[in-house]
């Protein structure tokens, strides 16, 4: 205990305290790219070329990635980093990991096909859609659940309608959401809902009048930096969605790809 006293010590910047940062991070470098391509793949090039090198610097033996470059491999991250890798037009080459992240994704979830890979995604995060639905978002987008007529009904739908209620109101009908989420309920609630709108009349009406009022929502709750939470990941998926929509030139998105350009290492 006193030898690890005196590391920490002489780790201090002056006398005033210590100084650290994030470890970096598979699963937001490849959901901030994905973010970035989908809404300007020439703007952004050195800046997704970056961070694709980094991914195939950092990826795991068995071709995985975890959450940090000492994380074991698992299949949200490994998703996403071979979603970005696929939509990625780029000039640094990614064939051959990509081989092996989709080997080692079908060696976890028992194949490559999208409701096996949905199967896996929803039981990693059991009830909390928030999780799991911007991964499926994500991997839809990117091809990865099959032809887009197909694809979205593996992307759970959220009640994004219901941002433009009290937080409060969430508790008492027992949602599945947890209240720092509110950004991805809006952005992956309507994306969701514009690439497969519920067939059910008076659900699609309603989501439909609450389109308006919820990105306003949105736009009211971002920080002046841009950034959801300080969170790449968030704000990625925030950006990743409303793009996907057309919305690339919206205030919130353009704001978003801002604070993954500042966050970028």
């Amino acid at each position: 205990m006193e030898d690890l006293t005196i590391r920490l010590l002489a780790k201090r910047q002056g006398n005033i305290g210590w100084t650290g940062m994030l470890s970096g991070s598979a699963l937001s470098t490849a959901v901030s790219l994905f973010a970035l391509n989908i809404n300007d793949p020439v703007c952004y090039r050195k800046e997704i070329d970056a961070g694709l090198n980094w991914l195939l610097q950092n990826v795991n033996t068995d071709g995985g990635w975890g959450d940090t470059v000492k994380s074991s491999s698992n299949i949200s991250t490994t998703l996403l980093v071979l979603a970005a890798m696929e939509k990625a037009g780029s000039f640094v080459s990614t064939a051959a990991a990509r081989e092996k992240a989709r080997s080692w994704i079908a060696s976890y979830c028992g194949s490559m096909q999208p409701q096996d890979i949905a199967r896996a995604v929803y039981s990693r995060y059991d009830n909390d859609k928030t999780f799991s639905a911007p991964i499926m978002t994500v991997c839809a987008l990117a091809g990865l659940l099959g032809d887009d007529s197909y694809a979205w009904q593996y992307v759970s739908s959220l009640p994004f309608e219901l941002s433009v209620l009290s937080q409060r109101f969430y508790g008492y009908i027992g949602f599945p959401v947890v209240s720092y989420a509110l950004p991805a309920l809006i952005a992956i609630g309507q994306v969701v809902h514009h690439f497969n709108p519920s067939a059910n009349p008076i659900i699609y009406s309603v989501r439909n009048a609450a389109v308006k009022p919820s990105l306003a929502k949105l736009a009211k709750i971002q920080p002046e930096n841009g950034g959801f939470l300080e969170a790449s990941p968030l704000t990625a998926f925030v950006a990743i969605s409303l793009a996907a929509k057309g919305l690339s030139g919206h205030r919130v998105t353009q704001r978003c790809l801002s604070f993954l350009q500042v966050s970028q290492r």
